[in-house]
């Protein structure tokens, strides 16, 4: 979530939940000159002359992944609250200064990184530089707006209660990872760790996590490196660690995969939600190209077997560090329930067996065309956030030169092994939230798979 403190309810799912669909590609890209800063921070630049426009976001390699037990949701309040107040400068202070150079400054959090990001034009690029200096080395954590932070996160996980998307996206989690998992808890936290969390656990976080020897500067736009190197040094130079580095926090292993469906009951849902999921592989995975392309195949396949019963049709590998889930999901016509369960299930089943030469071919372009590229300005900062995920994952500069090529050598025969490593229907937990006193019927009576009931208590209770 960004740093603002209001978050629409179109997005609550995605800040609750964990299980999201990248969006990664191809084409040639100009090349990455590496440089560095005095105090060892890593500066990336990229030069684009078409437009007077600089982009240049901080890429800190710690997300929510890296909260410390008992403490769930610290790194997204911590990433939220950035341009609360930074230095002698109030959060309206940095609104107008902002807004004087005529840019955008946000910071943001996942579960892998944090990042902080700074759009402005070449000519506001000085004046513009001390504040982000500010937001990334003097936070001030305001008591009164780290409150206000905190209500709003609670005031979403209640709301999150009667929304059935964010309801069944975060039981799937903690039925695949258990509830001592940190995937298997709401990004932004439980509501107990959020109203335990204090401006002392922000600073803790902050200060061991927010270094400059393990983070990236990228700097893309139309730049001098001589030039804006100097600009940096003089702006961001003196930024020292305060403490030493956490160490990484390690995540226990998953339980065993098997094969599950639970029952939420949401009395009076117009709609039933279905999402069936595994866990699928880390981002640094060989078999990547393959998921990604088994990605495309699988959303065709879901919409073709579920037909016009179904809406909100979408399925995917959420690549992570650790393993992520791979999550298909689609609400459905309450009458259609237990025949969508099964078409589900088959669909996923499917593509073990076959999958067509035109098939294939359609995914791979579908791969390919998906990814932002340097030659329309108006997708550089979609670009942008894909060459974050080189220092984040440890890839290649030439990654997404290559990506297209790499797609174009995926084979019938990778997606079949991924679908029979990943898909196969044993290894799944599906998830049902719906009016169960007009569904669970014909559930119960066409399962292939033991079920129980989970409470939205159990859903959104704190890990343990």
């Amino acid at each position: 979530m960004t740093s603002r403190t209001r978050m629409p309810h179109a997005v609550m799912a995605a800040a609750i939940c964990v299980a999201g669909v990248a969006l990664e590609g191809q084409s040639s890209e100009p090349p990455i000159l590496k440089r560095r800063l005095s105090n060892g921070l890593n500066v990336w630049i990229i030069e684009h002359h078409d437009v007077p426009i600089v982009q240049i976001s901080l890429v800190i390699p710690r997300g929510t992944a890296d909260d410390p037990p008992g403490k769930y949701g610290v790194a997204s309040l911590v990433s939220g609250m950035l341009t609360e107040g930074a230095g002698s400068r109030t959060a309206s202070d940095i609104a107008d200064a902002v807004d004087r150079f005529k840019g955008n400054l946000t910071s943001t959090g996942g579960v892998d990184s944090s990042s902080v990001q700074l759009h402005v034009t070449a000519e506001g690029l000085p004046d513009a530089l001390p504040v982000l200096a500010d937001v990334i080395m003097r936070p001030a954590f305001p008591e009164e707006a780290l409150q206000r932070a905190k209500q709003e996160r609670l005031r979403v996980l209640r709301q999150a209660h009667d929304d059935p998307d964010a309801i069944a996206s975060l039981a799937l989690s903690r039925v695949i990872y258990g509830p001592s998992h940190r995937y298997g808890t709401a990004l932004i936290g439980s509501a107990d760790s959020v109203s335990a969390l204090t401006r002392q656990d922000l600073q803790t976080f902050y200060s061991s996590s927010y270094q400059p020897g393990g983070a990236t500067l990228l700097v893309v736009g139309d730049i001098v490196p001589g030039d804006v190197m100097k600009l940096l040094e003089a702006s961001l130079g003196g930024w020292k660690a305060a403490r030493a580095a956490a160490p990484a926090v390690q995540l226990p292993s998953p339980p065993q995969a098997q094969r599950r469906l639970v029952l939420i009951d949401l009395p009076g849902a117009p709609q039933s939600r279905l999402v069936a999921g595994a866990i699928g592989a880390p981002r640094t995975s060989p078999d990547y190209f393959a998921m990604q392309v088994t990605n495309a195949i699988v959303r065709v396949r879901l919409t073709d077997r579920l037909g016009t019963a179904a809406a909100a049709v979408r399925a995917g590998f959420d690549f992570r560090k650790e393993a992520g889930p791979f999550v298909a999901a689609a609400a459905v016509r309450p009458d259609r329930t237990a025949d969508s369960i099964r078409e589900l299930t088959a669909a996923l089943a499917s593509i073990q067996d076959t999958v067509s030469d035109e098939e294939l071919a359609r995914a791979k372009a579908e791969t390919v065309q998906r990814v932002p590229t340097f030659e329309s300005t108006g997708r550089i900062t979609a670009r942008l956030q894909l060459i974050e995920t080189l220092p984040i994952y440890g890839l290649p500069d030439d990654y997404y030169s290559t990506y297209a090529s790499r797609v174009a050598a995926v084979t019938t025969a990778d997606v079949r092994r991924v679908a029979q490593q990943f898909l196969r229907p044993e290894r799944l937990a599906i998830v049902v939230v719906g009016d169960l006193q007009s569904i669970e019927s014909s559930i119960r009576a066409a399962a292939a798979a033991p079920i129980v009931r989970m409470t939205l208590d159990e859903v959104f209770a704190p890990p343990r």
